[in-house]
């Protein structure tokens, strides 16, 4: 599992693309090991929003990449309030 962990944006193709960019250098080996353990390769985003949506375009070359991956795209949008962001438990690593 590759985790980018949470970071504080809108930017929703920045997060896929360095997510993607740390993933492609593993691609023939995970692709090997999920064939062989009839695995599926999953690309989710959890995205926690208060007072502005992120930006939603996902682009064409962004999509060719997950698919270059033979991977599924899983998207959650969470709407909290801002106390469910001020946590202390649910703030960024750093």
């Amino acid at each position: 599992m590759v985790d980018s962990g949470r970071v504080p944006t809108i930017d929703l193709p920045a997060v896929l693309d360095g997510v993607l960019n740390t993933v492609e250098e593993s691609r023939n080996v995970l692709l090997e090991v999920a064939t062989s353990m009839s695995a599926e390769i999953e690309v989710s985003a959890h995205i926690l929003m208060s007072d502005q949506a992120p930006i939603g375009t996902i682009s064409n070359a962004t999509l060719r990449r997950i698919v270059h991956l033979n991977a599924d795209l899983d998207l959650d949008l969470y709407v909290v309030d801002d106390d469910y962001l001020r946590d202390p438990r649910r703030r960024p690593p750093g």
